[in-house]
């Protein structure tokens, strides 16, 4: 019977752990893409140099959705940028550090959240990577992804991810000479990633099929 008591009060306190841990993933992650738009977004412009540490939600490095864009050649131990490349609406929460190699500076600016140009139902990311909401930056339907390189190490990954943010929908990774299919639903992201995107310049480009 004792043994049986110590095993209910490890199981009750086991789940209250898990719960408060629960709490706090939400805090952390859901709680910032309800202010995913250019009112709500907590972001403001921000210079880092090279040798220095920044840390979100401490100082001048506010959390919330990032433009980063680099002039030059820019290496961080959260992203690395070629000369006039950029990232898009890249998200920073309570507690995510950059680290910028020393020599290095970059500028991250409050997120845009313009949605993607198509014409001819083709949209072009030149030297762009980033994140996309489906209802606001891209219409919902079914997309062909292929890229154009100038070093044809460049891989890129697409990932479809649901709202809640919390279930991989699709994804796909492909080099120069392959081609992707997705289909992405409102209110799904679209996060586009790579391998060497910053070792020369890129295109990514969109085409919807249905």
């Amino acid at each position: 019977m004792k043994k049986n008591k110590q095993w209910l009060v490890f199981t009750v306190l086991f789940i209250g752990l898990i719960l408060i841990v629960g709490f706090r993933y939400f805090k952390t992650t859901g709680d910032i893409y309800v202010k995913r738009n250019g009112k709500d977004n907590p972001a403001v412009k921000i210079i880092m140099t090279g040798g220095n540490d920044y840390i979100a939600g401490q100082g001048e490095f506010h959390t919330g959705f990032f433009d980063i864009e680099a002039v030059k050649p820019v290496h961080t131990n959260s992203f690395k940028l070629g000369a006039n490349q950029k990232i898009l609406n890249k998200a920073y929460r309570n507690g995510n550090e950059i680290h910028v190699e020393e020599g290095d500076t970059i500028m991250l600016t409050p997120s845009q959240f313009k949605p993607l140009q198509f014409r001819n139902k083709i949209a072009v990311l030149e030297n762009t990577i980033g994140q996309f909401h489906c209802g606001t930056e891209i219409e919902a339907g079914t997309y062909e992804f292929t890229i154009e390189v100038e070093n044809d190490n460049m891989e890129f990954f697409f990932q479809v991810e649901s709202e809640e943010k919390r279930e991989i929908k699709d994804s796909a990774q492909i080099n120069h000479k392959q081609r992707a299919k997705l289909i992405i639903e409102e209110g799904d992201y679209l996060s586009i990633s790579g391998i060497d995107y910053d070792t020369g310049d890129f295109k990514v480009k969109i085409r919807k099929l249905v």
